[in-house]
């Protein structure tokens, strides 16, 4: 996970110091997200891994997906020189560059099937979002017609607002935008945390136009029926005026009622 700035890049580059050849995962394993990721990365796909850090992630799904090509950056170059040297031999397919995520140069256009980012954007919201704008601007860049965003992160009013309202973000006119609460986990206090997953692509889905004025169109709690429980929320764009202020305060009070609900059960549990 890495935020742009010499700050940020002075703390990360002492906590990987420390943490030497320590592997740690931000919200969730690769096994909490692997029947998530079996919709969208398929064999060969060419995957980009975000703000990599010195998580095994990247390493599980090279060795779960046949033939998958992924490109690791963060931009600290004693993450990535480390990581390098622990894979390099047993993971060929996989790249590791030191890359700023606001800017990302040496990744080509509409080169990456899906793009991969666990804690990357929520890391960068101490800017108001400047950050997070710049990293969605390269996304789109960056990802081929139709390709997947997706994104593990503790959401946030703010963040919600970017991703569904940012008309230069990751999509203009036809698109959608799905979240996911995954299932809750701890931080190192042991405080319970509610990490969501969200997907984000281009391509509108198979509807009729009239349906596509922005409004939230499912809400769907199936915990019932699957091991992870989750409530899926579906927002569908079509029109480029992006999506009503309403719209977005309704559906982060909604969120935010269930990540509540749902910390408290776990700290309950535990």
């Amino acid at each position: 996970m890495s935020v742009a700035g010499n700050i940020d890049l002075d703390y990360w580059e002492d906590f990987f110091t420390e943490k030497k050849d320590q592997e740690y995962d931000w919200y969730c394993t690769y096994s909490a997200m692997a029947k998530i990721l079996r919709r969208h990365v398929k064999k060969g796909s060419n995957v980009l891994v975000m703000g990599c850090g010195n998580s095994p992630f990247s390493a599980d799904l090279y060795d779960n997906v046949p033939d998958i090509h992924i490109t690791n950056i963060d931009f600290s170059p004693i993450c990535i020189r480390s990581m390098l040297m622990k894979h390099l031999r047993a993971r060929p397919g996989m790249k590791w560059l030191v890359q700023d995520c606001t800017k990302m140069p040496k990744i080509a256009n509409k080169s990456m099937d899906v793009v991969l980012d666990k804690g990357c954007a929520y890391s960068m919201m101490r800017d108001r979002g400047v950050s997070v704008r710049k990293m969605l601007r390269q996304v789109r860049r960056v990802l081929k017609t139709g390709g997947i965003l997706s994104m593990v992160t503790l959401l946030t009013q703010d963040l919600l607002m970017i991703l569904l309202s940012s008309k230069e973000a990751i999509y203009k006119g036809q698109g959608y935008i799905k979240f996911e609460l995954l299932k809750p986990t701890f931080n190192e206090k042991r405080e319970p945390i509610q990490p969501f997953h969200i997907t984000m692509t281009y391509e509108a889905p198979e509807c009729a136009e009239s349906e596509m004025e922005g409004q939230v169109m499912e809400v769907e709690d199936i915990s019932e029926h699957q091991e992870e429980q989750k409530i899926v929320i579906a927002f569908e764009r079509g029109d480029g005026r992006g999506v009503n202020a309403g719209i977005v305060e309704a559906a982060y009070l909604f969120l935010l009622e269930e990540k509540e609900r749902r910390e408290k059960a776990c700290k309950v549990e535990s």
